[in-house]
């Protein structure tokens, strides 16, 4: 296969975006897409070597399957023997025992199923997770498994026939996508048979260039970089994905795959030399990347400062770099047999699987890890699980109530709470210690896709549909929205708040309470046998400021519109701004078990707080 210098740039043009993205700079709001691309271009290229192979009659699953494994497992060991090493020292035990069960994920290459168990890719618990990433690599591991076999099954029929099945797959794979997303996101964004698609539109490609050549037009070349380019700078989380949507960054991804011959003005911008060298160190630079970013926010470094953002996207690029040149080039040129280098990668693969497990079944070696800490300051650390379990006990009664009509009987003031899990904790804190009678609770659930997607034009949206026909809502006098703000859906929040006003209903927007995991910095200042009065500094310095503006942000929006809306800071209730401090817990422990949701304690507290401040009973 003849190199394209411009295919590095592209590689360059995928990662770089996601690498922002995962930072925080919001100006690379569909830094993601990144992903989509990396993904069309694996399916041309692979493809391409696959028909070279079948066509010259060298083809054999055993060496395909070996380049692939030199191509990839040096490297993704290398990344993953960093992340337990760097785990084993700081991380507390919860966070280590999800390392392992991801780690055993990694090494089956099923991380994308994990995950789609475990973690929402846009939610903020997703930010701790270090190897999230490799949820994309399991999805093109898949396809490497299955598509030489389905080649080699097919070829007989002739190359336009399974050109065509390819088509049609594809098509199937798109309608998928775009049901998917509708009824299951989670799914739909880490499962293969939602993205196979976007490979598979990279395969359509190599087959056209197999049989036209890479073409040379300048209008179609620009026009796919420009669909690229648009993509990164103006998609954001609330666009659903993978669907139609995602045709765009697919499609330039196929124009310049097409059209972009090197004499092509695109195809000269993608060869600059340091796209190309970007482009090299790709593969590298999106494994370091995450481990960095994630790791550091599990010790209390946030990336809400650019100078902490830009000095971790250095500290990527020297892991990269050191992965490039150290691990991955020489491990591709290796002499060993293929057997001996395949069966290598497994015993590894399964000795790192093992690993993880005893993570897994140790509690992240949590005896181990509280052993190296005095009795007093071991005690202090969250048990993250074990909080959780306790409030979902309890909090299984009253939310069986919440969704209850109110009782009309009574003359009271009737309050329904909306939103994500946030609205949970709110519901659970006021009826955990409301004993008047001026008001009645309930509170309805919508999911992230509801509070912060197109909240009043989306037909699609059953539940929210469901919400306002209800009684419950018909009933409520006020309506208290509380949800981790986005900035990209202020003005879709402006909308229902406009709507919610028209229906005469009194309106409070709540903001959160989130800081970088609680848990973790429990662990952290035991370890550092921080002071009580440090212990209120380093809380402070662990709020999360992005989300924080983000709240501020959608309040300053709906201020301008000169809407009557009464703000509840809920940040306040834990902190004094003026004095830059925060208290999250008292004698009888902590206040918040995660990045902001309460432990039952923290409900006490908090509901104790919203009674004497938020809501007072009328004399």
């Amino acid at each position: 296969m003849k190199y394209r210098a411009e295919i590095d740039g592209l590689r360059a043009l995928a990662v770089v975006p996601v690498i922002l993205f995962h930072a925080g700079f919001e100006l690379f709001s569909g830094g993601f897409v990144g992903v989509d691309v990396f993904f069309v271009i694996s399916g041309y290229l692979i493809t391409t070597i696959l028909i070279d192979d079948i066509e010259n009659k060298r083809f054999s699953i055993v060496n395909f399957y070996e380049r692939r494994a030199r191509r990839i497992m040096p490297a993704l060991f290398f990344i993953v023997t960093l992340t337990l090493f760097f785990s084993l020292l700081y991380l507390p035990p919860h966070a280590l025992k999800d390392v392992g069960e991801s780690v055993v994920a990694v090494s089956f290459f099923l991380s994308n199923i994990f995950f789609y168990w475990e973690v929402d890719y846009f939610a903020n618990t997703a930010e701790l997770a270090p190897l999230l990433h490799t949820w994309s690599l399991a999805v093109e591991e898949q396809y490497y498994v299955l598509f030489p076999i389905f080649l080699i099954l097919t070829w007989s029929f002739g190359k336009n026939k399974v050109f065509w099945m390819i088509v049609v797959m594809a098509a199937i794979s798109l309608l998928l996508s775009e049901w998917g997303w509708r009824k299951d996101v989670q799914a739909n964004f880490y499962l293969t048979p939602a993205r196979a698609w976007e490979i598979l539109a990279g395969s359509i490609a190599a087959f056209i260039v197999r049989e036209n050549g890479v073409q040379k037009n300048d209008l179609l070349a620009l026009l796919g970089l420009a669909a690229i380019i648009f993509s990164i700078f103006f998609y954001d989380e609330n666009i659903p994905f993978p669907s139609v949507y995602a045709l765009m960054p697919v499609i330039g991804v196929v124009l310049l795959v097409l059209y972009g011959g090197k004499e092509t003005l695109a195809a000269k911008l993608l060869s600059i030399k340091v796209f190309v060298r970007v482009g090299l160190i790709s593969y590298s630079l999106y494994l370091s990347h995450n481990i960095v970013f994630a790791l550091s926010r599990n010790i209390g470094i946030g990336l809400s400062d650019i100078t902490i953002k830009i000095t971790l996207i250095s500290v990527s690029i020297i892991l990269a770099l050191i992965s490039f040149f150290l691990i991955e080039k020489p491990f591709r040129n290796i002499k060993a047999s293929k057997f001996t280098y395949l069966i290598i990668s497994a015993v590894l693969a399964i000795l790192f699987a093992a690993v993880g497990f005893t993570l897994h079944k140790t509690d992240g070696l949590k005896v181990w890890k509280l052993s190296r800490l005095t009795a007093n300051h071991a005690a202090q650390v969250i048990d993250a699980a074990a909080e959780l379990a306790e409030r979902r006990r309890e909090e299984t009664e009253f939310l069986a109530r919440a969704a209850k009509p109110f009782d009309v009987n009574t003359p009271t003031r009737n309050v329904l709470i909306l939103g994500d899990s946030k609205s949970a904790d709110m519901y659970l804190s006021i009826m955990r210690t409301y004993e008047g009678g001026y008001y009645q609770f309930r509170r309805l659930y919508l999911d992230d896709t509801e509070m912060h997607g197109n909240l009043l034009n989306n037909s699609l949206n059953e539940n929210l549909g469901a919400v306002i026909s209800s009684t419950i809502f018909e009933q409520s006098d006020e309506i208290v929205l509380t949800a981790t703000w986005q900035r990209a859906t202020n003005s879709n929040v402006a909308s229902f708040v406009e709507f919610l006003l028209n229906q005469g209903k009194k309106v409070s927007v709540v903001s959160t309470s989130n800081f970088n995991d609680v848990a973790s910095l429990s662990y952290e200042i035991a370890q550092r046998q921080l002071s009580d009065e440090h212990v209120r500094e380093y809380l402070f310095e662990n709020i999360r400021q992005d989300w924080r503006r983000q709240y501020l942000e959608l309040k300053e929006t709906l201020q301008e519109q000169n809407m009557e809306v009464q703000f509840l800071d809920k940040l306040n209730v834990f902190c004094d701004l003026n004095l830059r401090t925060c208290n999250l817990r008292d004698s009888r422990g902590w206040y918040i078990y995660d990045s902001g949701h309460l432990t039952l304690n923290g409900a006490d507290f908090f509901g104790r707080y919203i009674l004497n401040n938020w809501f007072i009973e009328a004399n």
